[in-house]
């Protein structure tokens, strides 16, 4: 989709996976069934087909990839195809300036690494402050009941936290010292 002389946005496929009926709240299955019917969403014994995607945005010379898949991790289920499809589009990864990942659940953030290196060696990866501090915490700071309240919060800006995917951590830990 061209948005303007200098800004277009790319769709790009990881693949599609069932999420489980346990995962959709506050509806009963008999309204769940005929809402998913009326959008022609499939579904099965599994659950309901979802896809995963990225969008790649070009703008005034820069590629930035908003979210990365699920990358190696999704493989046995069918997804894990950001970087095969970057190529379809005539993409390398190490053109790729910035990952801007939208909150870090693995369907999202999976694809920044594989086989602990980076993907996109050159790209700035940014994550919302929020969920940085929430999800790379000491597992003593993930109750549930903060939990609940990351999901009820809007998210906050992002900002950039790594040049490399693979120091995220490292770096994190480092500024706080």
């Amino acid at each position: 989709m061209k948005l303007d002389g200098n800004t277009s946005v790319t769709a790009v496929f990881d693949g599609a996976t069932n999420i489980g009926y346990n995962l959709l709240h506050n509806i009963n299955a008999a309204e769940r069934d005929r809402m998913l019917s009326a959008q022609f969403v499939p579904q099965d014994k599994n659950g309901v087909q979802t896809s995963i995607n990225a969008y790649l945005v070009r703008h005034n010379g820069q590629l930035s990839l908003i979210d990365a898949g699920m990358g190696e991790s999704g493989k046995a289920k069918s997804l894990g195809h950001i970087v095969e499809n970057l190529a379809a589009a005539g993409v390398k990864p190490k053109q790729i300036n910035n990952v801007i990942i939208t909150h870090l659940h693995p369907d999202h953030v999976g694809g920044i690494t594989a086989n602990g290196k980076a993907v996109f060696p050159n790209a700035t990866v940014y994550v919302p402050q929020e969920d940085a501090d929430f999800f790379l915490a000491e597992p003593t700071a993930q109750t549930p009941e903060r939990l609940a309240q990351t999901q009820k919060t809007p998210p906050p800006p992002l900002r950039p936290t790594s040049r490399q995917a693979e120091n995220f951590q490292k770096r994190r830990k480092s500024a706080r010292h």
